[in-house]
């Protein structure tokens, strides 16, 4: 008969994960909704740091994507994970689809679970 008690516990875990995934289904919907309109929505979630825009020296580019040391250090917990230089995605760019070593850039600061990035970035 033991073999029935585990049988039952069987059929609760998979009821329970059945239910689980109706949720999770249901969730993901209703979050595709939201993220279509956005346009960005294989994006981590951001978080604005900067009040005003920031100047920063871009370091390099990569094609799709760079780095920018700015020119006054920031003061944020994740602002040392990559040196203290800010990440930067062609995506973010304003008016431009690359950005040149050496020039100057202002952008808006913002911290996802990565680390920190540049956003609105212009070119000087």
């Amino acid at each position: 008969g033991g073999m029935g008690g585990m049988g039952g516990m069987g059929g609760k875990g998979a009821k329970g994960a059945m239910m689980m995934m109706a949720a999770l289904m249901k969730g993901m919907k209703g979050k595709g909704k939201g993220k279509s309109n956005r346009g960005k929505g294989h994006k981590l979630p951001r978080e604005r740091i900067s009040e005003a825009t920031m100047i920063g020296e871009v370091l390099e580019w990569k094609g799709k994507y760079g780095w920018i040391k700015p020119q006054e250090p920031i003061t944020h917990e994740k602002a040392s994970r990559h040196g203290g230089k800010i990440f930067v995605s062609q995506e973010d760019l304003v008016g431009v689809t690359e950005l040149s070593a050496g020039r100057l850039c202002q952008f808006h600061l913002f911290s996802d679970a990565s680390g920190l990035g540049a956003e609105e970035v212009l070119q000087a």
